[in-house]
């Protein structure tokens, strides 16, 4: 008797059935999160209250409010199944400026005609 390790993948195939009739995300969350000291995270929580698989590109813009600068965090793509909530984690850049922010976390998903957005102020010290 031994062990013998073995390697395997697999492949999602994701279709959203023809009776689908409601295609709804919703962000239920929007947050700094301080993991310790040296990081910080913006995390978007959204749930998929519609019938169907929704498939989501999510973002979030920074504004420095005393500089005026601006910069995007990663731009990412999901999946949500129906009545599953997910979160959406943005690791904030190290080298960010002291001082006021506002966060804009975009969740845009296909097939709607409107985008989800939500928007909050932090500081960084």
């Amino acid at each position: 008797m031994g062990v013998f390790p073995t390697f395997a993948f697999g492949v999602f195939v994701y279709q959203n059935p023809p009776n689908v009739t409601s295609n709804s995300v919703e962000i239920t969350n929007f947050s700094k999160v301080a993991k310790n000291d040296s990081i910080n995270v913006i995390q978007i929580e959204a749930q998929n209250t519609g019938d169907g698989i929704a498939y989501c590109t999510s973002y979030v813009d920074l504004t420095n409010l005393t500089t005026g600068k601006q910069q995007r965090l990663m731009v990412k793509r999901f999946t949500i199944v129906p009545e599953l909530t997910r979160d959406f984690t943005f690791l904030l850049p190290k080298e960010l400026e002291k001082g006021k922010y506002l966060a804009i976390g975009v969740l845009d998903y296909e097939g709607s005609e409107e985008i989800q957005a939500a928007k909050m102020e932090f500081e960084i010290n």
